[in-house]
């Protein structure tokens, strides 16, 4: 891992390392209570988050907390993503929140659904766009943490309001947020596509077969998500890691 790719994660790092005091060792940032460190396989093109919590003011038995596939070791934009991912999954662990300062619910903007770019924000703006009852949801959620820690957004309540959809049998509700899955899949960036099919839709079947047989055939002409989704919902009954993020 280069500098440049290490110092783009840690910018994006840098809001939680200030807000509660951790300070880096060789490597190792620790506060009075937790230690993080990031490390790259390279061998196997993986960025990995160790994480731990102290034991006698000292960091011990570090285990993974996050793996991110970095193929392109030279990719900026992967390297933000991890960083992303990163910062909350420390935050969402050792249970810390960011600043809510400047944060009011009048501040708080909802994302368009018009937004031209094919990121998260562009698939949030179109999900609260087709389910507006979640906008008041997002709003607070934002307040409460501050920020937008997305992954528990979309696992708390988008997962969820699929599941419903999905369990309605209603096939003009299922098409429509399908259709949009599956281009948001094709189009945007790696994190977006990888919220839809190990969050929102590995969420919203719930290790239920016959409910994931019920995604799959919406998803008949859409082969790249649903070949997607197949693979991931296999591996999430027998994967630990992937139940331990699922687990609510």
């Amino acid at each position: 891992m280069t500098e440049q790719i290490y110092n783009v994660i840690l910018k994006e790092l840098n809001p939680l390392i200030t807000e509660n005091g951790f300070s880096e060792k060789d490597g190792v940032f620790l506060n009075k209570d937790y230690a993080f460190k990031i490390e790259h396989d390279e061998e196997k093109k993986l960025l990995k988050l160790l994480i731990c919590v102290l034991e006698n003011g000292e960091p011990k038995n570090f285990e993974e907390a996050s793996v991110f596939l970095f193929e392109n070791p030279e990719s900026e934009h992967d390297a933000l993503s991890a960083g992303l991912d990163f910062a909350d999954t420390i935050r969402i662990k050792f249970g810390l929140n960011k600043s809510r300062i400047g944060n009011s619910k009048a501040e708080i903007t909802i994302p368009k659904a018009s937004l031209k770019t094919p990121n998260l924000e562009a698939l949030t703006g179109k999900v609260l766009a087709i389910y507006p009852d979640l906008k008041p949801v997002y709003t607070s959620f934002v307040e409460q943490y501050g920020q937008f820690l997305y992954i528990d957004f979309y696992k708390k309540y988008v997962a969820l309001k699929v599941r419903e959809v999905v369990d309605s049998g209603n096939k003009k509700q299922i098409n429509k947020i399908m259709n949009v899955f599956s281009d948001m899949y094709c189009n945007a960036d790696k994190i977006t596509g990888d919220i839809i099919v190990g969050i929102v839709l590995a969420k919203a079947a719930d290790y239920n077969k016959e409910r994931a047989e019920k995604i799959t055939a919406s998803l008949e002409n859409h082969s790249f998500l649903k070949n997607a989704f197949n693979n991931y919902f296999a591996l999430s009954l027998k994967d630990k890691k992937v139940k331990e993020m699922l687990a609510d």
